[in-house]
């Protein structure tokens, strides 16, 4: 599979409303950041609240394959 990096600003910016509103409907939460992978249908495969300094740990979270398999 391939990911197809998108952002959407909650934060600021025309969109802000609508952004903060899909957020909420998609992971009841209004964390930030906030990081999803979402297939090609609108379903959500795996999502990851706050940061990390941990390289180890986010390569985890975007690996396809752990999603996938």
């Amino acid at each position: 599979g391939q990911l197809t990096k998108t952002k959407l600003w909650t934060d600021y910016g025309a969109d802000q409303t609508i952004n903060q509103n899909l957020q909420i409907k998609w992971f009841q939460s209004v964390a930030l950041p906030y990081y999803a992978i979402v297939d090609t249908n609108g379903n959500v495969l795996r999502s990851f609240v706050g940061m990390t300094r941990n390289e180890h740990e986010f390569k985890n979270f975007l690996d396809l394959d752990i999603v996938t398999n």
